[in-house]
């Protein structure tokens, strides 16, 4: 059970790097205009991801007040949080376009199955699911979610994967 779980396991995560890793080359061959206000908006976004994760909530000032407490690394932290924030937007805007251009949908039964399986993960009810999603007015943000799945698994049947050799568990583990 083990030795399969661990073979089960290295697949998924080989998988899951072969899609970003094809995903990240569409992003940085690609061409974007962005738009400064877009960038901005994205870098309040990711800083608040970043406070969140950090379990600074309390934490009202901007993210230039942020940078200043940090001193010499403020510089280091507002371009690492810039760089974060345009990632994103052009993440989101190649698998927007592949979408689009590959005429990729999400049906009314998949988004069906999907909050039925949020149900199931979450031990809890389809009513209270679907009543939560109408609450905080996700029903667009779990298509979008869904949709990019959908992109970047075209993008990954569709990709020239190299097969690299096999590692030792130990390496395996390292990474």
């Amino acid at each position: 059970d083990v030795r399969v779980g661990l073979k089960e396991g290295s697949k998924s995560r080989a998988k899951a790097e072969a899609r970003y890793a094809a995903l990240d080359k569409i992003v940085e061959k690609g061409s974007f205009e962005i738009p400064p206000t877009l960038l901005e908006r994205e870098k309040e976004s990711v800083f608040a991801k970043f406070r969140q994760k950090l379990g600074l909530n309390a934490f009202n000032g901007t993210m230039q007040d942020f940078a200043n407490a940090l001193g010499k690394e403020g510089d280091n932290f507002l371009k690492k949080l810039t760089d974060e924030a345009m990632k994103s937007i052009k993440t989101t805007l190649a698998l927007t376009e592949i979408a689009q251009a590959e005429n990729l949908a999400v049906t009314p039964e998949e988004f069906s199955a999907e909050l039925d399986r949020m149900a199931a993960s979450g031990n809890t009810t389809r009513a209270e699911v679907d009543k939560a999603v109408r609450e905080r007015d996700l029903v667009g943000t779990i298509r979008s979610e869904m949709l990019f799945e959908k992109a970047l698994e075209f993008i990954y049947t569709h990709a020239k994967v190299k097969q690299l050799s096999p590692v030792s568990v130990k390496d395996f583990l390292k990474s």
